[in-house]
C-alpha cells in the first residue's frame, strides 16, 4: 500500500510539473509595479502661480493629466512669461491638487509606481501646519510619455 502511495504521488508530481512548466512558452510575462522616474516641475522663482482650481462633488484630490502646453497654462497665471517649457511631445505633466484642513509645511510626491499596461498610482504627502485655514494644494511631476487612456489612482498621506 506505501509502495503504491508512493508512485501515486510521483505520478502526480511529475505530471503536475509537465503541465505548469512554462519554459516552452513565448509569451513574456511582464512583472509591473515599476517605479517610475519623474521630475518636479515648479513655479518658484517665476512671476507665476497656481490658481485655486475647482473640485469635483463630492470632494477628492485630483490628478490632471497633461499633456500640452496651452492646457497647462490654464492651471497657473504669470505677470511674465518666464516658467520652464516643458517638451510634451516626449513628456506627460502631472498635477496632483486637493485642499487641505489647514495649512501647509510641505507637499511631495513620493513615488509613482507603473501597476499594469494603463494604470499607475501616485503617493504624495503632506506636512500639515497649526494655521487653521483651508488651503490649496499642488504638486506636479513631469514623466515620459503615457500613454493615451491610462488612469492614476492618487493615495495622499496628511502628516
Amino acid at each position: 500500500m506505501k509502495k503504491i502511495n508512493i508512485i501515486l504521488f510521483s505520478c502526480c508530481f511529475c505530471f503536475t510539473m509537465i503541465c505548469c512548466d512554462n519554459s516552452n512558452n513565448n509569451d513574456t510575462i511582464i512583472d509591473y509595479s515599476i517605479d517610475i522616474p519623474f521630475t518636479e516641475y515648479s513655479l518658484i522663482g517665476t512671476s507665476c502661480k497656481w490658481k485655486p482650481l475647482s473640485y469635483p462633488y463630492p470632494y477628492r484630490d485630483t490628478i490632471v493629466i497633461i499633456n500640452n502646453m496651452a492646457d497647462l497654462v490654464k492651471y497657473f497665471e504669470c505677470i511674465e512669461i518666464d516658467y520652464s517649457i516643458v517638451d510634451f511631445s516626449t513628456h506627460t505633466l502631472l498635477l496632483a491638487h486637493g485642499i487641505a484642513p489647514s495649512s501647509i509645511v510641505d507637499v511631495n510626491c513620493n513615488s509613482l509606481q507603473q501597476l499594469s499596461e494603463q494604470s499607475y498610482m501616485m503617493k504624495v504627502d503632506i506636512v500639515l501646519g497649526f494655521a487653521t485655514v483651508i488651503t490649496n494644494w499642488q504638486t506636479p511631476i513631469i514623466v515620459n510619455k503615457l500613454i493615451e487612456g491610462c488612469t492614476i489612482e492618487l493615495i495622499v498621506t496628511i502628516k
